[in-house]
């Protein structure tokens, strides 16, 4: 298995269950870093100190362990956190606490990181997906860079945008047509969102991660069936309290990988992720509700 990191600041019990489902996968080279606390967010100095009780408990290495004083937060300690886990390691994987991989994930992401490691088109093996058909390959490419359960390497990641210039050192309408795959509606949506990141001063990191690849014509490998599930959802999740309509149960990948023949992105599978996860639009929320009743159906029929 690759080098994982994990990152975690305040749940102790699902850092645990990660934690331990790494160690049952077989995971060697794990790296740990714990956010501290927010400042006046009453509980959260004592939720924090018992993440770091878990991770210790699991026993990683000093030199494997990051434990902040002070929050940080998203924009700021994540980029920070794989700074520092690729000053160690040429790829790796990368796992937020609230994630629950398939154990079929590692195998996956190992594959590719090493079938992919000197082609720079492509930026990151993501094991996520929200595509309720899979396709007749094992992944495919897309454009988008979901994080939520992903690998990449050192080499790729040297390019984030950390100081936030790239949309003004870019033409940002002129990249944004050209991975539109003609879709005038693509360039208005990014163009209006990644304009509240770098002219709005949100400034999330994985929106610059993503403007990064469009800026450089990169795109992801993205699994066919989704392989992880996120748990997170509820009133001590940082961004989201429900669990979005388009997020599938994770399932196993099976193998041999069946590769695709081009490295090209799925115009189609972009299309509807950005109608599902980006939109939500009231079709995409039917179409997901139909399937969901199809799975519960054929769960009591069994």
């Amino acid at each position: 298995m690759p080098p994982v990191l994990v990152l975690a600041c305040r749940r102790p019990g699902i850092t645990d269950r990660l934690l331990s489902l790494l160690a049952a996968s077989g995971c060697r080279e794990l790296f740990v870093v714990v956010d501290g606390p927010r400042p006046a967010r009453a509980g959260d100095l004592e939720q924090v100190e018992r993440t770091r009780e878990a991770v210790r408990k699991h026993g990683v290495p000093v030199d494997h362990l990051m434990i902040r004083e002070t929050n940080m937060g998203g924009p700021r300690g994540i980029p920070a956190a794989l700074d520092w886990f690729f000053a160690r390691n040429g790829s790796g994987i990368i796992l937020e606490d609230d994630l629950q991989p398939d154990p079929s994930f590692f195998q996956f992401a190992a594959e590719l990181l090493e079938r992919f490691e000197h082609e720079p088109r492509v930026a990151a093996i993501h094991g996520w997906t929200c595509r309720l058909r899979p396709p007749p390959d094992s992944y495919y490419f897309s454009r988008y860079a979901p994080g939520w359960g992903w690998a990449t390497w050192a080499s790729r990641w040297k390019d984030f945008d950390r100081e936030g210039r790239l949309w003004f050192d870019r033409d940002p309408v002129r990249v944004l047509r050209e991975v539109a795959a003609g879709d005038e509606g693509f360039v208005s949506y990014w163009f209006k969102l990644l304009q509240k990141v770098y002219v709005g001063g949100a400034m999330n990191w994985d929106y610059r991660w993503v403007f990064t690849n469009f800026a450089l014509g990169r795109l992801t490998a993205t699994t066919g069936v989704n392989l992880v599930d996120n748990i997170g959802w509820g009133s001590d999740a940082t961004h989201t309290g429900s669990k979005p309509f388009c997020q599938l149960p994770a399932h196993a990948m099976g193998f041999p990988l069946r590769h695709p023949r081009e490295l090209r992105p799925d115009d189609a599978a972009d299309r509807d992720e950005h109608l599902a996860s980006f939109l939500a639009t009231p079709s995409m929320r039917l179409r997901y509700a139909f399937a969901a009743l199809s799975r519960w159906t054929a769960s009591v029929t069994r």
